[in-house]
């Protein structure tokens, strides 16, 4: 499946990240990818206020957030499978392209690690990768 067969505007977004310029500029790529649902959380506790209200098809999480950071947020995301949230698809943001980083998110449960900074064609092909169950390719 290619990004011009995938319905962006069908699907429910979420975004986590504490920083204002990044969640702006991320968001400002995915309204450029069609997506018309995206709600924005600055803390993962918001995030999961947010979330078990109304679980979203697809978070973006960044790693440093605080108090809580995205790794602590994930392992509560997927703890218990019969909660409605625990199947959203992850894909974790974060600075470091370390390979003990990537393999612990994707240990976790992510669906595919994105190294910051990054261009809008690396999230588009990473949130294919994510809606279509590819395996995430983390380094650009």
């Amino acid at each position: 499946m290619t990004a011009s067969r995938i319905d962006f505007s069908a699907l429910d977004f979420l975004l986590i990240e504490e920083n204002y310029s990044s969640r702006d500029m991320t968001g400002e790529m995915l309204r450029g990818f069609g997506v018309k649902r995206l709600r924005e959380a600055r803390t993962i506790e918001a995030a999961m206020r947010d979330i078990e209200r109304r679980p979203p098809d697809i978070i973006l999480c960044d790693w440093m957030t605080r108090p809580t950071d995205g790794l602590s947020f994930l392992r509560k995301l997927r703890a218990d499978p019969a909660k409605p949230y625990a199947n959203a698809l992850v894909i974790m943001i974060n600075e470091q392209a370390s390979s003990d980083h990537i393999q612990a998110a994707l240990g976790e449960g992510a669906d595919g690690y994105i190294v910051k900074p990054f261009r809008p064609a690396t999230l588009l092909d990473h949130l294919v990768q994510a809606i279509t169950g590819q395996k995430t390719r983390p380094v650009e």
